[in-house]
């Protein structure tokens, strides 16, 4: 079926202008009667070819644009002269050792690719005057003749074994380069690259520490793969959308200073396992510092991760676009960052060992744009949003991770809580000192201009909370309505020592799509909130409760397989099926409810 398609493909194609010829295993040079036709052709593949004792010494294909040749086995002789290929502009060689010489009259040729072939007589290159691409693939030759091709646009260089050795200024006289491409280890220069003023896509593989250790500007570069061999970032300079670099044990600095006020179009960055980095941008006089913490203005940034940065020195964000903020094991091995409140006049975000993650200031951006925030191991957090001002607004906010903030005592105020009107998924881990997720009313100080009204807190959209080893903490949220809980479908709460009571409501809270419940390892949980509500469950399809000896009323289910929890006054006598001080796990569905 496979041939036919081909062969189909290839009459439709010889019907018109352009006539193609592929071959595979190719044992002898294409018959008389394909001879005859062969100055039609404009695109030749020739693949595993074995028969080079038998191929002309001269072929003449006057239309031939295209021609792929691919040698069968170990590097094999080819002598062929091309040169009545006048039209040809794309050669790709592989598997072969041949002379240049042979190639030096195709003036049209934009296009030379060699992979895996021995080459003699390079200096035959300075003659193809037109060349645009060229690709050195499993060879060990730098091309110096490549200086003398006015037209050269892409340089691909590639060894896996041998690394590669540029002569002193080589590069930088390749003025007319658009992509550089050496994907071996190399002693390539950094500075040399300044003169490459046209560059738009640059590939190396260099050490981490001479990464950005010159300080030189590539105008017109949109993208960088290649820190060391499982580092990458993706770039544009003066257009930077996106750097990700990832597992560079030894790299400590990764951009110099020329390029901090020139990043206007920086949208993501992601770095993660760098252990010995101490900072982003090297510091210097003209940066824009408070204190001796580096300020960066990235306007158009949505994403920032930083994981696995113990050494970082601490350093200040402001975007007014951010959307997701990803912070986990950064600058823990610091001296704690302080920041000076006055200096500041605009909102911002910091990155390293810090009290404060979110420093309101100005009150022009108060973050409203934020979506997602993950801050784990931070421990010398204790603030995410100091919102004295009361101008936070996060109503965009739709995921909320905190983990191993040690020192963090409570998330938001009052007013910000209130705006969380988009939050789907909270989940709190191993805050030990944690006292509340919303701040107290009679925590609030007076001087502040925090709104403590009584506006119901509601968090209308929220689908999943998962709160554990938060051994300080004695309430989840204050509830102000009915409804406040909609949405909510799994609610898990574990190893909270001194929980006393899930929530605080004025009334009876409906639970109606909640369909995972699981409690565990509470001692002093008493109830569900402190007016003891009869609380229904009618979506529930799991529970889990274990080792929470102290709860004063009792889950029970009904002749429908509903869920039900009242005081065990409701219940007393009344309720086959009610369940008191013990450890309950249940799917709906079962045929009864299993005691550990």
């Amino acid at each position: 079926m496979h041939d036919v398609v081909r062969d189909f493909a290839h009459w439709l194609t010889s019907k018109g202008e352009n006539r193609f010829m592929v071959k595979d295993g190719l044992k002898e040079w294409p018959n008389v009667g394909e001879r005859l036709g062969s100055c039609t052709y404009t695109a030749m593949a020739l693949w595993n070819c074995s028969c080079l004792d038998h191929f002309p010494k001269t072929v003449e294909y006057p239309k031939l644009k295209t021609l792929f040749l691919n040698g069968e086995g170990s590097r094999q002789v080819l002598s062929t002269d091309f040169g009545e290929m006048k039209a040809l502009q794309v050669l790709f060689l592989s598997g072969f050792c041949f002379s240049l010489e042979g190639l030096q009259s195709l003036t049209n040729l934009r296009t030379l690719c060699c992979a895996n072939c021995r080459l003699e007589n390079m200096s035959s290159l300075r003659n193809m005057t037109r060349l645009e691409i060229l690709a050195l693939i499993g060879t060990d030759i730098i091309p110096e003749e490549s200086v003398e091709l006015p037209t050269l646009k892409s340089l691909f260089l590639y060894h896996e074994y041998q690394k590669k050795h540029f002569p002193p200024n080589l590069l930088s006289r390749l003025t007319s380069l658009q992509e550089l491409h050496v994907m071996s280890k190399n002693n390539i220069n950094l500075v040399e690259l300044s003169s490459l003023s046209r560059l738009t896509s640059l590939t190396l593989q260099v050490s981490s520490d001479g990464w950005f250790n010159e300080n030189f500007v590539l105008p017109e570069l949109q993208r960088i793969w290649e820190l060391e061999s499982s580092c990458r970032a993706t770039a544009t300079l003066q257009n930077l959308k996106e750097v990700t670099i990832e597992g560079c044990h030894k790299l400590k600095v990764i951009f110099p200073p020329c390029l901090a006020p020139r990043l206007p179009s920086l949208e993501s960055v992601e770095l993660w396992n760098c252990p010995q980095l101490k900072q982003v941008f090297r510091p210097t006089e003209e940066r824009d510092i408070i204190g001796n913490q580096i300020v960066l203005n990235l306007p158009s940034l949505r994403k920032l991760s930083v994981r696995n940065f113990p050494k970082l020195e601490c350093f200040i964000v402001q975007s007014q676009q951010m959307e997701e903020l990803v912070l986990d094991d950064v600058g823990n091995g610091c001296q704690l960052c302080r920041i000076g409140v006055p200096m500041l006049n605009q909102d911002c975000m910091v990155v390293g060992n810090h009290e404060e993650v979110f420093r309101v200031q100005g009150g022009l951006y108060s973050f409203s744009s934020i979506k997602v925030v993950e801050l784990q191991n931070l421990y010398e957090v204790r603030i995410v949003w100091k919102d004295l001002g009361g101008v936070v607004t996060l109503d965009n906010l739709t995921t909320l991770c905190l983990c191993d903030c040690k020192r963090l005592r409570y998330v938001f105020t009052p007013s910000i809580a209130r705006s969380l009107s988009r939050l789907v998924n909270l989940y709190i881990r191993t805050c030990e000192e944690l006292e509340g997720i919303i701040l107290g009313m009679d925590q609030v100080p007076s001087s502040s201009n925090v709104d403590t009204s009584l506006q119901p807190i509601t968090f209308p959209n929220l689908t999943s909370i998962e709160v554990t080893f938060c051994n300080n903490l004695k309430s989840l949220l204050p509830l102000g309505s009915a409804t406040s809980l909609q949405q909510l479908k799994r609610l898990e709460v574990e190893s909270n020592m001194k929980l006393e009571q899930l929530f605080e409501a004025e009334e009876e809270i409906k639970f109606d799509k909640l369909e995972r419940l699981g409690l565990a390892d509470m001692p002093c949980l008493i109830d569900f909130c402190p007016k003891g509500y009869h609380f229904v469950f009618p979506g529930l399809s799991y529970m889990g409760v274990r080792r929470c000896p102290k709860m004063t009323a009792s889950f029970f289910i009904d002749s429908k397989q509903i869920v039900h929890y009242k005081t065990e006054k409701e219940t007393q006598g009344s309720t086959p099926n009610a369940i008191h001080d013990k450890n309950i796990y249940w799917v709906k569905g079962g045929h009864e409810i299993l005691e550990e």
